[in-house]
C-alpha cells in the first residue's frame, strides 16, 4: 500500500541513536512533506519513506494533510472490567469526596463487585470492544492489568480470560497481561 502526500512523518530514527541519553524533541525525526510511505503488503512493514514514490500496482491512499507516527503503547490499563463509574465523575465535579462516593456504594469496590459478578463471555466481549476502539485510536501495544478481583483466584480468572482473548484470530493491539492484585483492600464485613 502506498500512502501519498503525507504532511509529515515521525520516523523515530533519532531514538535509536540516543544510546541511553535523555531523548530530545529532535529524536522524533520529523520528515516534512509532502512525503510518501510504502508499506509491504505481506508483512505490513514500512519499506520506504520518500517524496514521490512510484509504486506501480500498489493500492494508493491519498493521505494529504495527515501525519504518520508510530502506534501508541498503552502500558497501564485495566481493560477487563464490567460496569461503569461515569456517574462518579459528576459526583466528584459536584464536590463529593472519593470516600463519600465509596460510602454511597460507588468507587473501586463497586467495580470489583460488578466485574466479579459478570459472566466470562461478557467480560471477553467487553474486552474485545475496548481493544478494537483502542486499535482504531492508534494503540498498537496494550498492557492489561488484573486488579478488579477480591481474591487471588478471581485475579487469576481475569488473567486467564485475557489469555483466552489473545488466542482469538482477530485484529487487535499486541496484548500483554500483568497480575496486579489487591487493587483495594477488601471491605470489612459487619
Amino acid at each position: 500500500m502506498l500512502l501519498k502526500n503525507l504532511r509529515g512523518v515521525f520516523t523515530g530514527e533519532g531514538f535509536e541513536k540516543s544510546l541511553g541519553r535523555k531523548p530530545t524533541q529532535e529524536d522524533a525525526s520529523f520528515k516534512k512533506g509532502p512525503i510518501d510511505i510504502l508499506i509491504e503488503k505481506d508483512s505490513g512493514l514500512v519499506s520506504k519513506i520518500a517524496a514521490n514514490i512510484d509504486a506501480t500496482g500498489e493500492e494508493i491512499f491519498d493521505a494529504s494533510g495527515m501525519i504518520a507516527t508510530a502506534g501508541f503503547i498503552d502500558s497501564h490499563t485495566h481493560a477487563i472490567f464490567s460496569g461503569t463509574r461515569a456517574g462518579e465523575y459528576f459526583s466528584r465535579w459536584a464536590g463529593k469526596s472519593y470516600k463519600e462516593i465509596s460510602d454511597a456504594g460507588g468507587g473501586i469496590h463497586n467495580s470489583i463487585q460488578q466485574t466479579s459478578d459478570e459472566r466470562d463471555s461478557a467480560l471477553i466481549d467487553q474486552l474485545r470492544e475496548r481493544s478494537q476502539e483502542m486499535l482504531r485510536s492508534g494503540t498498537t501495544t496494550l498492557e492489561i492489568k488484573s486488579g478488579y478481583g477480591n481474591s487471588a483466584q478471581s485475579e487469576l480468572r481475569f488473567l486467564r480470560l485475557i489469555k483466552k482473548f489473545r488466542a482469538f484470530p482477530l485484529k487487535s493491539p499486541q496484548i500483554f497481561s500483568t497480575y496486579l492484585g489487591l487493587h483495594a483492600l477488601p471491605l470489612k464485613t459487619k
